[in-house]
């Protein structure tokens, strides 16, 4: 999911992921969620 949002002069974007595990092994089991933020100025 992406938002690109703009305050005055700057853009500001917001990204968020999420990666679902399928298989697995000699590791810890779990999905992983992303957020990452990022702007121009």
């Amino acid at each position: 999911m992406k938002y690109k949002a703009k305050f005055k002069t700057t853009e500001v974007d917001f990204d968020l992921r999420w990666a679902h595990e399928v298989e697995t092994e000699n590791r810890m089991k779990g999905d992983a969620v992303f957020f990452n933020i990022s702007g121009k100025f």
